[in-house]
């Protein structure tokens, strides 16, 4: 989690690959946990930082979309940070922006947690169907030698290889990949609700 927290801090582009090492080592339950408390730490120390006097140079940092992000805060900060954690979006950018546009760290908190549950869960518990792949095949290399048989290696072969925790993960996966399209058509919708000004 230390390191976690560290990553995300400096906005080093690996917290899938952690999240799914976390699933791996620790199982789905655990690894979950410890991605979301490493990911919401590391990023609120990203917008804590921002806050401060590295504000103006870490705008500088994040361009042109610094501009087109403010007006999607000041619209509806919770629901447009929840929106930008559910949709593919540059993760050090969403832990930077708010900060500069003034949302409350109650508010950046409470969506950051929120919006990055699905994807944690799923990164985890594929992470964890990993480990049930190895175990399984062990598992059979192990008895494979204990009949004593010549001929005994490690054959992932795809029907030994799709766990039940691996389907499940590939499963979860697929509900992923809608989440963004969901969220697209929900902000979509409140934004003609609310009129063109609130668009970005």
């Amino acid at each position: 989690m230390a390191f976690y927290i560290a990553v995300i801090g400096l906005s080093l582009p690996c917290g899938a690959i952690m999240t799914v090492a976390g699933g791996f080592l620790f199982g789905p339950v655990i690894g979950t946990i410890a991605a979301l408390v490493g990911a919401l730490v590391g990023g609120t120390v990203v917008f804590l930082v921002a806050r401060s006097a590295c504000g103006e140079w870490l705008t500088r940092r994040a361009g042109p979309f610094a501009a087109k992000l403010a007006e999607g805060f000041r619209a509806d900060a919770f629901s447009y940070l929840l929106f930008l954690r559910l949709v593919p979006f540059p993760f050090w950018l969403i832990n930077l922006a708010p900060a500069l546009f003034g949302v409350r760290l109650s508010t950046f908190v409470a969506a950051t947690a929120i919006g990055m549950l699905p994807a944690a869960l799923t990164f985890a518990v594929f992470g964890a169907g990993l480990d049930s792949v190895i175990a399984a095949q062990e598992g059979q290399y192990n008895a494979c030698l204990a009949a004593g048989r010549a001929d005994c290696k490690i054959d992932f072969d795809l029907s030994q290889v799709l766990t039940p925790t691996l389907l499940c993960a590939l499963g979860a996966f697929a509900v992923l990949a809608l989440i963004p399209v969901v969220a697209r058509r929900i902000w979509g919708r409140k934004l003609d609700a609310s009129g063109p000004s609130k668009r970005i």
